[in-house]
């Protein structure tokens, strides 16, 4: 008599709708967080513009970025910028020409100079690098 072969295991079914289902959910529950936080931060923006902050888009982005939702750092970020003339006119000094960016880096390293110079010079090596193929 012949012995049974045995059945080589079946292949894995495809996902299920159900998972589909799921992985779509998750994508859209990361879209939607992701804009609320976008929501938050042009929020954020738009108080500190009504609170008289006149400063660019890009460094208010920036200092939201920096303190989330804190409002009251922010301000304080802000204000401190006033008093950071002699260490934006350094950075100058040392050949960082980009007033706006200085401001940004300032703000991101919190008033700390060498901090500042590393975010710059990274952030300019970043843009120097040739970009690969």
């Amino acid at each position: 008599a012949l012995a049974t072969l045995a059945q080589p295991p079946a292949a894995a079914e495809p996902s299920a709708p159900e998972d589909k289902l799921k992985t779509g959910e998750a994508d859209k529950n990361k879209k939607d967080a992701d804009s609320t936080l976008a929501d938050a931060a042009a929020s954020a923006v738009a108080l500190l513009r009504g609170m008289g902050f006149a400063h660019d888009d890009a460094l208010l982005a920036a200092v939201v970025a920096n303190n989330g939702s804190d409002i009251a750092a922010s301000v304080l970020d802000l204000t401190a910028l006033g008093e950071w003339d002699t260490l934006l006119a350094d950075l100058e000094a040392m050949g960082f020409e980009d007033a706006a960016r200085n401001r940004s880096a300032l703000v991101k390293s919190r008033g700390d100079v060498r901090a500042a110079v590393r975010e710059l010079v990274k952030s300019q090596a970043t843009a120097d690098a040739p970009a690969s193929a």
